[in-house]
């Protein structure tokens, strides 16, 4: 519950990114460690790209996960004594994306429900 908490308020970065992205010190150490400019020097677009690339690579992580639990169920002999497990896996990863994506759908509906309150 936590981690779709998590994916839920990731929407809700992008704005707080660009009031560090004003922060001098985080520019600095974001070009230090994390290669914060492109070859040819280009700045704070590079750096949000960057930044919101980090930030959501954790949550495209888990799809991933499906397609390769796909990848070795198809290679593995069904009287495999691993392969009820590698299918429990991967059904129980498939949970989880689907309830982060029903969290994120119930968000937008109730992000669009409240647009339209305010145009009346």
């Amino acid at each position: 519950q936590r981690r779709v908490h998590g994916v839920a308020k990731h929407e809700y970065c992008e704005p707080k990114l660009n009031v560090l992205l004003k922060n001098k010190k985080f520019l600095n150490f974001f070009e230090k460690y994390c290669g914060g400019k492109d070859s040819k020097g280009k700045g704070k677009k590079v750096l949000l790209l960057e930044f919101g690339s980090l930030c959501i690579t954790p949550i495209q992580r888990f799809p991933r996960y499906i397609l390769l639990f796909d990848s070795i169920l198809v290679n593995m002999e069904k009287d495999d004594l691993l392969y009820n497990e590698v299918k429990k896996s991967r059904t129980l990863i498939d949970k989880f994306c689907k309830n982060i994506n029903s969290h994120k759908a119930t968000k937008e509906l109730k992000k669009k429900k409240k647009k339209k309150k305010k145009k009346k």
